[in-house]
């Protein structure tokens, strides 16, 4: 969500943005996603991932990326529990920011 969009919006609706924090917060967040990537990355068994048919392979990919089971499963066409499954046999960790 860009800066403009905010201000369009306060301006709407008379809200007042406090900036500095709203960076500060941003910014933190963005620190805490890249970290859950990145530990997401390391324990995922890439073997396994990699051998899996499409579009589960993709699915997992997005999965260890993002984080998000429920983009997984829409990528997949599989239900949440089954791209659980498989997530769960490629060691891709639940990560919580």
């Amino acid at each position: 969500m860009g800066d403009e969009f905010l201000r369009i919006v306060s301006k709407e609706y008379n809200v007042k943005i406090l900036w500095d924090e709203y960076r500060k917060v941003l910014g933190e967040f963005r620190r805490r996603e890249e970290r859950a990537r990145e530990i997401r990355r390391k324990h995922a068994n890439w073997e396994f991932i990699n051998k899996q048919p499409e579009p589960i392979k993709s699915a997992l990919k997005i999965l260890v990326e993002t984080g998000d089971i429920k983009l997984a499963s829409m990528i997949s066409g599989l239900k949440v529990g089954i791209i659980d499954e498989y997530r769960r046999k490629a060691n891709i960790p639940y990560t919580i920011i």
